[in-house]
């Protein structure tokens, strides 16, 4: 049999925060070397269930190939298929529908189809990153192998030092020089206000590029989740952009400006967790629904956090926040100066099992 095919599963795989067992159809999608085709084998190793899966990298005739896998779907007792696209436009999936199978897809986009539901993979979050290397290794040793070269599954094991020049690598699997110029801009700047023009005019005092083609660029890192986009609060044009892990941020800057990877990393885990917000002036980043501030202050001491708060009582009563969470290196401390505001500093490692 072609290695293209896969029909049983003999490896353990990594169990992640998210899980397919509530849906039917699904499109597993997320940037290159997240863990999206172990993610859906740990599914398919659990389930118990025969299965069909097509990598569609080893395919050269992709209609023959498809056929071939309908008709083996079709006379053969198979009750999942997948189908590993990567960038290819699953156009011919309505046909595959008709099967009555569970259908699922793996790609680097995230496709809208009807009848299918979207999950986004990420790189590993902080307590999965824990929980992978399942080691003696203390929490504090594990943070800053973390926060250094980041949550890729296929690194999260190793300490070389040099491990970040690898991780840089990856990007160009999935993406062009354009795309990785962007890429770069983002890490150089993350978490300074502008808009994707200012950008755009510093990629085109290197390189030549139409503003149409940056933008389309632009907005497909950020659905395919290389990007992080923030909107300000009540502002139009603004954002703050961050990369998806900070392993991205430090492969291109390195430990000189660890701050920005810091705050890079606090906002990658909110969101490699399903949670979305804005950015106001001194706050990194507030969920409004849930009236929660974070901000990431890695190595300040408790009495400059106490003026600093003291100054942000106004903003703190315009946003109607009742919690804040300042996320630090090694500062665990309450606050009790803001009437019905909770206040906490929380070291990162802890801070993240939220």
């Amino acid at each position: 049999m072609s290695n293209k095919y896969i029909t049983s599963l003999d490896d353990v795989f990594l169990q992640r925060e998210a899980s397919i067992n509530n849906y039917t159809n699904v499109i597993v999608s997320g940037i290159t070397q997240s863990g999206k085709t172990s993610f859906v084998f740990e599914y398919l190793k659990n389930s118990r269930m025969n299965f069909l899966y097509l990598d569609l990298k080893y395919v050269d005739d992709l209609e023959t190939e498809l056929n071939n896998m309908y008709q083996q779907l079709l006379t053969n007792k198979y009750q999942i298929a997948v189908f590993d696209i990567y960038n290819q436009e699953p156009y011919w999936i309505e046909k595959f529908l008709e099967l009555g199978l569970q259908l699922i897809i793996i790609s680097w986009r995230n496709w809208e189809i009807n009848e299918f539901t979207n999950i986004k993979m990420f790189p590993l979050s902080f307590q999965e990153f824990i929980h992978f290397n399942s080691s003696v290794e203390s929490i504090e040793n594990l943070f800053v192998r973390y926060s250094k070269m980041g949550g890729f599954p296929i690194f999260a094991k190793h300490s070389d030092n040099l491990i970040y020049k690898h991780i840089g690598r990856l990007l160009y699997f999935a993406l062009s020089d354009f795309d990785i110029a962007i890429i770069q801009n983002i890490a150089e700047s993350c978490g300074f206000d502008k808009t994707a023009l200012t950008i755009y005019r510093a990629i085109k005092n290197k390189r030549k590029i139409s503003k149409d083609k940056f933008y389309q660029r632009l907005q497909y890192l950020i659905d395919c989740g290389y990007i992080i986009q923030i909107e300000e609060f009540n502002k139009v044009f603004n954002s703050r952009y961050y990369l998806m892990d900070q392993g991205l941020v430090f492969s291109f800057i390195g430990s000189g400006s660890f701050l920005q990877v810091f705050e890079n990393m606090v906002i990658a885990e909110l969101y490699k967790k399903g949670k979305k917000g804005l950015f106001y002036k001194e706050i990194d980043i507030f969920l409004p629904d849930e009236k929660l501030a974070i901000i990431s202050l890695p190595f300040t001491e408790k009495d400059v956090i106490e003026k600093r708060l003291r100054k942000m009582k106004r903003t703190l009563k315009k946003l109607q926040i009742k919690t804040v969470e300042i996320v630090t290196m090694n500062l665990e401390a309450e606050f009790d100066i803001i009437d019905e505001v909770q206040i906490k500093a929380i070291p990162f490692q802890y801070w993240s099992n939220f």
